[in-house]
């Protein structure tokens, strides 16, 4: 997929910043379904990757999708990867918002740490797997 990045970088006006969020909120978009179609495929490392890059580029995206991404990493065999990003989430979500993980993602943490068997993707949490939600079309200047 190609995306070099913020959108007319060089500008700082006001005008850009619209445009601007509507690139990187696409492009996410974009990897969050191709993520959706290789999960939905079996192929959990392709999907933890788009996963991983949605992540990257958007954070807050909600918690549902740091789920996917650590069960997709334990079914692809990247158990401790899978580990390491709940605790880069946890520690994430204590600096950033005074928070902790949802229950049942600490829950899936837990059976990926003492190498318990993964339930079938759907039945993991029920935010694991939830369709992403649609975004509402931007709306633009009258």
């Amino acid at each position: 997929m190609l995306y070099l990045g913020e959108y007319l970088p060089g500008f700082k006006d006001n005008w850009v910043a619209q445009p601007r969020e509507e690139h990187k909120n696409a492009y996410i978009r974009a990897l969050l379904e191709v993520a959706l179609i290789h999960q939905k495929q079996a192929d959990w490392a392709a999907a933890s990757r788009y996963f991983e890059q949605a992540l990257q580029a958007d954070p807050y995206l909600g918690e549902n999708y740091h789920q996917r991404l650590m069960w997709c990493l334990a079914a692809a065999g990247e158990r401790y990867r899978a580990i390491e990003h709940y605790r880069r989430l946890a520690r994430f979500l204590k600096e950033e918002l005074g928070d902790t993980p949802m229950p049942e993602t600490q829950e899936l943490a837990e059976r990926i740490k003492h190498n318990l068997p993964l339930p079938p993707c759907w039945q993991a949490s029920p935010l694991a797997c939830e369709s992403p939600p649609p975004r509402a079309a931007p709306s633009l200047p009258h």
